[in-house]
């Protein structure tokens, strides 16, 4: 509630907050926000959020990320080099689709994968094609937890 309470978004609080967690741990964040505040928590995040940040939450909030086969994996890194690396500008939407819809252990698959195909790592390609708010999000979800924002 902290990050979400009176004037302004604790951006930074939220995406530690909630792009740590796993499936789980998210649903037992919204049971404990409900109990605790008599309210609906991705109503709460996403009433506060606004373009592809919202968009990001929608996906990580509102639905179980999915563990696809890892036959998936190239896929997806080929998705995400088209939508960043290999285009002018960047296809954020593609990112988000990627990162926050998978399970992390997914995640953790495409950004080794897409480390060893593409001679970069998928953190710099974030950091690279990424600004803000969103940039410090989906590096959360590609990094391992005791990493950090760092």
């Amino acid at each position: 509630k902290k990050a979400i309470k009176g004037l302004g978004t604790d951006e930074d609080l939220l995406i530690e907050s909630l792009c740590m967690l796993s499936d789980a741990q998210l649903e037992e964040a919204k049971k404990a926000y409900k109990a605790e505040f008599d309210s609906f928590l991705p109503e709460d995040v996403l009433d506060d959020c606004g373009g592809k940040f919202k968009k990001l939450f929608e996906t990580l909030l509102l639905q179980p990320r999915k563990r696809p086969d890892d036959s998936q994996v190239d896929d997806d890194v080929q998705r995400l080099f088209k939508a960043g690396e290999d285009k002018i500008g960047t296809d954020k939407s593609t990112f988000i689709r990627v990162l926050a819809s998978h399970t992390p252990d997914y995640v953790a698959k495409v950004s080794e994968a897409y480390g060893k195909k593409h001679g970069k790592p998928l953190t710099k390609v974030i950091k690279d094609e990424l600004s803000g708010d969103l940039e410090k999000a989906l590096l959360t979800l590609v990094r391992p937890p005791h990493e950090g924002l760092a």
